[in-house]
């Protein structure tokens, strides 16, 4: 869907992100594409206003930020928690909205940050993970995609058992955040 001009994705985590989606919505013209989710993630952990690109919990500085974007919101703060509570730093973030203006802010958002994770429940090749890849494209930011791996299309089970089936659990996002930064 981002690749189609002037196309504007939504894709809120929870019912705040869902409200601030639908007034982002009527105060912008042109093509939409709105992703709701199955569950609401709540809105306990809502520390930050509500924006495009939007901090969550953990350590604004930290090398790491995990970045996701819809339902798969729980995971990545349940990730930045065992990240906590082993001792390593990251912050995360959610993306209830991806616009024209998206490459700029995520940019400016994810300055601190050495690596990025992006998270997602579906395949990240053409995805998510793609278009912050090409955001961040000459930062010399090192971006890792997680998400539902190519070849498990035939395998069916409730969203738990598929999340850690491809890896995108809290663990599974731990494990990889972990290779990938030589802890």
């Amino acid at each position: 869907m981002a690749s189609l001009p002037h196309m504007i994705i939504l894709l809120p985590a929870n019912a705040p992100e869902a409200t601030y989606c639908m007034n982002y919505a009527c105060a912008h013209g042109g093509p939409k594409y709105l992703r709701l989710g199955k569950n609401d993630n709540g809105g306990t952990l809502d520390v930050s206003p509500l924006s495009s690109v939007r901090y969550h919990v953990g350590d604004m500085s930290a090398k790491v930020a995990i970045v996701s974007v819809g339902g798969i919101l729980d995971v990545a703060l349940e990730a930045g928690a065992l990240m906590m509570d082993a001792g390593l730093a990251s912050a995360c973030y959610s993306v209830p909205v991806i616009d024209v203006h998206f490459a700029e802010t995520i940019r400016e958002r994810l300055l601190p940050h050495k690596v990025i994770v992006t998270l997602e429940e579906s395949i990240p090749q053409c995805g998510f993970g793609s278009i912050v890849r090409e955001a961040l494209e000459g930062t010399g930011k090192r971006v890792v995609t997680l998400g539902a791996k190519r070849d498990n299309h035939t395998v069916v089970g409730d969203q738990h058992y598929m999340r850690k089936m491809h890896g995108i659990d809290a663990c599974g996002v731990v494990r990889a955040i972990m290779e990938v930064c030589d802890v």
